[in-house]
C-alpha cells in the first residue's frame, strides 16, 4: 500500500500452454466447427493407434531377433511372438477374434486396434 511500482525487464514466471488450454476470446461453436473438431479428434486417434501398432510390431520383431541371436529363445516364446506378429497380417475377422489375447484395454481400444493394426 505504501510501495512503489518499478519495471522488471525480465520474466519472473514460467508459463506453458498445454494442448487443451484456451486463452482469450473463445468463438461460438457452430455445427460445422463442432463437426470439424470431432473429425479432427477422430483422425488424430486413428493416426495414434496406427503408429502404436507399427511400433508394437517393430518391437516384437526386434525382441524375436534378439532372443534368437542370443540363443535364449524358447519354443514357447518364439511361438507367442510369431502369433503376435501373425496378428498384423491376419484378415480382420481373425484379428477381431484374437484381439483380447494380444491387446490390453477396454472394448473400444481393442476394437480400434483390431481394425487398424494390419
Amino acid at each position: 500500500s505504501c510501495g512503489r511500482l518499478i519495471h522488471i525487464p525480465y520474466t519472473t514466471t514460467l508459463y506453458r500452454i498445454h494442448g487443451k488450454n484456451t486463452i482469450g476470446f473463445k468463438e461460438e461453436l457452430t455445427l460445422f466447427s463442432r463437426m470439424k473438431r470431432w473429425f479432427h479428434g477422430i483422425s488424430s486417434i486413428v493416426s495414434n493407434v496406427k503408429k502404436e501398432g507399427e511400433l508394437a510390431k517393430l518391437q516384437a520383431e526386434a525382441l524375436l531377433c534378439r532372443l534368437q541371436t542370443q540363443g535364449c529363445a524358447t519354443e514357447d516364446s518364439v511361438k507367442t511372438i510369431e502369433q503376435f506378429l501373425g496378428f498384423f497380417s491376419a484378415p480382420f475377422w481373425k484379428r477381431a477374434k484374437y484381439v483380447r489375447a494380444f491387446v490390453e484395454g477396454d472394448f473400444p481400444h481393442r476394437f480400434a486396434r483390431a481394425i487398424l493394426w494390419h
